[in-house]
């Protein structure tokens, strides 16, 4: 929860509690980005309008550092505009305060919802790069596999042709 104001922060961490969030705090755009770049977070809820490094700043850097971030942009001064704005930039949502409980509840549904579809892109993903080292692997042991069946065939063969020909000469009674 970013924001200069205590009481929202209060409140939100509150509220986030109670809907079983670990919550932390920061008063400022610039704490908020340290913070996350310590440990970084699912979801964050930031004023617009802040000291040092504006809610829409820090959005633009945490999108930078994480791009499937969720962040929630709450202000008191809401325009059409810059609710527009902070969708381009990468908000996940965009309230107007004073808000409500159900409002928070709904967003952390969302974002609940939007963690575990990157969650199961990202495992997808991982699997993919699995699927692609095991066939890489396997193409790796039938070429092993081959040069094998080769050598094998070569070293064989070569006895055998030998035996075949003293057979011969021996069924023929060439050798007497």
């Amino acid at each position: 929860v970013v924001d200069d104001e205590p009481k929202i922060r209060q409140l939100l961490e509150r509220i986030l509690i109670q809907e079983g969030c670990a919550v932390r705090l920061a008063q400022d755009g610039l704490e908020a980005l340290s913070k996350f770049r310590q440990q970084p977070a699912d979801v964050i809820f930031t004023d617009l309008k802040m000291p040092k490094l504006t809610g829409m700043e820090l959005l633009g850097e945490l999108k930078r550092l994480e791009p499937l971030v969720n962040v929630v942009v709450i202000t008191a001064y809401p325009s059409v505009e810059g609710a527009v704005e902070t969708m381009k930039v990468g908000a996940c949502d965009f309230i107007t305060k004073p808000f409500s409980l159900v409002q928070i509840r709904a967003i952390l549904y969302r974002c609940q919802h939007r963690l575990s579809l990157h969650q199961q892109l990202r495992s997808a993903g991982e699997g993919l790069v699995k699927l692609e080292e095991l066939n890489r692997r396997l193409a790796e042991l039938n070429e092993l596999k081959s040069h094998f069946l080769s050598s094998l065939s070569h070293e064989v063969n070569t006895p055998m042709c030998l035996i075949g020909e003293w057979s011969a000469l021996l069924a023929d009674g060439t050798l007497g």
